[in-house]
């Protein structure tokens, strides 16, 4: 059986507010998505509400135990003013790796790659959130 697995990316990405912010919220500034959230956002929702485009999720496949892979993740900012964003780090922080979490500032229609990093240690499904 071949053994595929995925993170769920932007899950915990949060939008910092500004001063600007809190005078308009319309554009979802207050609006942030952590680890309680039951649910990953869509990839339209996130970018309605905090004008951070990224994939969904990221897959692995064709991987085997004791190997590291590593995708990125491209983070832009959509909104047509500077922002700052953080992570989370993965829950299972034995198997997904990332540097330790810093705010990024992303000017209008930048882009950030977050680097994922998955080693395996045993064949089996894995899944997480980022």
């Amino acid at each position: 059986r071949r053994h595929v697995t995925w993170i769920d990316a932007c899950h915990g990405l949060t939008r910092i507010m500004s001063k600007a912010d809190t005078r308009d919220r319309s554009q979802g500034a207050s609006v942030s998505f952590g680890r309680t959230q039951p649910k990953s956002p869509k990839r339209e929702e996130r970018n309605r509400r905090l004008g951070i485009d990224c994939a969904d999720k990221l897959v692995w496949k064709h991987w085997t135990p004791g190997g590291e892979y590593v995708k990125a993740l491209e983070i832009r900012n959509t909104l047509h003013q500077s922002q700052v964003i953080k992570y989370a780090l993965p829950e299972n922080k034995s198997t997904y790796f990332l540097e330790f979490p810093q705010p990024v500032t992303l000017a209008p229609g930048m882009c950030y790659p977050l680097e994922i990093k998955f080693r395996p240690s045993v064949s089996q499904d894995y899944t997480d959130r980022v």
